[in-house]
């Protein structure tokens, strides 16, 4: 049921009716097709699936309901149709119009698929209709200035130009081109999502007292952020959070984690110091790698877990250990395993026969 590569030469495809997904790619820079139908037993259409495709005409049919972001990214087909809003399938939009540096999603969308604003999205407002449901790809969606959302969306709705589900305890996207020096987050939010604020300007977040979930890549490539204390509520934050953080001095942890992620820090050039709760007791792969600024870390006893390249290119950093920690020691500010003394004990096998 799953088409995952396209290979013959007819200048006319018709899909069987087999088919139930279109895959990633699977169509990808074909240049023979003029033609291609796709079945009525089609729901799904994967990244990338006509990208850089050449046929002109691609019929697409109303049982189409989600179609991933790029699917037909310079293809010919979506380039008869630039500038200007186009609906396919089950109420997948794919293409979009801009008039006064607004996109107005109309009623008939229930998915938003294939925007690639880049660049392009600065000062552009995205007002989202009331009917959508669904968005294939939130960091791509988030290189607008502003959003706005129908207030008859029972999906999605917005706050001072940040994306948010209807309740607000999610925050699914801060738009890359806004320009706030500070952002209160809403006090109903208890997530905050997958790159939810990736590449973004804001300087000082507050965070809600009521958020436990920080998704992964949240924060990453925020350049200008320089500080943020994340409250004790937070029980799991995401790998990639702060990667790429050039400019954060100061990021406080809550008091419960167990658990520094991979890469979390990974790249945060300008941080000097951090505390690590008592409660931890690993320390992923890559969490403070490239913190080349990184001078003083005070190891507790329970962490006892230091994965491989945690602190690779930290190469000014000094490392202090709890004096009971039952598996590390310092000696001249490097990080070193005990000796077992249990073992160096342990009575010798007896190999003699009787």
């Amino acid at each position: 049921g799953v088409l995952i590569k396209y290979n013959g030469i007819s200048d006319e495809i018709s899909i069987p009716s087999s088919v139930k997904i279109i895959d990633c790619m699977a169509f990808r820079e074909l240049d023979t097709a003029e033609t291609i139908i796709i079945p009525p037993t089609v729901t799904y259409i994967g990244s990338k699936a006509f990208s850089e495709c050449e046929a002109e005409e691609i019929q697409i049919p109303s049982s189409v309901s989600y179609i991933e972001n790029d699917a037909f990214k310079d293809s010919e087909f979506l380039s008869g149709y630039e500038n200007e809003n186009l609906i396919v399938g089950n109420g997948c939009m794919i293409s979009y119009e801009v008039s006064d540096g607004l996109i107005r999603v109309p009623d008939e969308a229930i998915c938003l698929s294939g925007f690639e604003f880049g660049e392009n999205g600065r000062y552009i407002t995205l007002y989202i209709g009331k009917n959508v449901a669904k968005i294939a790809d939130l960091e791509e969606i988030g290189y607008v200035e502003e959003f706005k959302v129908d207030p008859d969306n029972t999906t999605f709705s917005a706050k001072d130009g940040v994306l948010y589900n209807r309740s607000r305890t999610i925050l699914y996207k801060y738009p890359v081109f806004k320009t706030d020096e500070k952002y209160e987050i809403s006090e109903l939010t208890y997530q905050i999502g997958t790159e939810a604020f990736t590449d973004c300007q804001v300087e000082y977040l507050l965070l809600p007292s009521k958020l436990n979930t920080i998704g992964d890549r949240a924060f990453m490539g925020c350049e200008n952020l320089r500080e943020i204390s994340i409250p004790d509520s937070v029980t799991s934050l995401g790998v990639g959070a702060f990667r790429d953080c050039t400019s954060l001095i100061d990021c406080e942890l809550p008091d419960n984690i167990k658990i520094i992620p991979h890469g979390i820090f990974y790249g945060c050039e300008s941080m000097s110091e951090i505390y690590i709760p008592a409660t931890v007791t690993t320390v992923r792969g890559n969490a403070f790698r490239d913190c080349s600024n990184l001078q003083k870390l005070y190891f507790p006893e329970r962490l006892v877990s230091v994965e491989t390249g945690a602190f690779s290119g930290c190469d000014e950093l000094k490392i202090t250990v709890d004096e009971n920690n039952p598996r590390y020691e310092s000696a001249d500010g490097k990080l070193k395993e005990k000796t077992s003394k249990d073992k160096e004990k342990e009575p010798k096998e007896n190999t003699s026969r009787e």
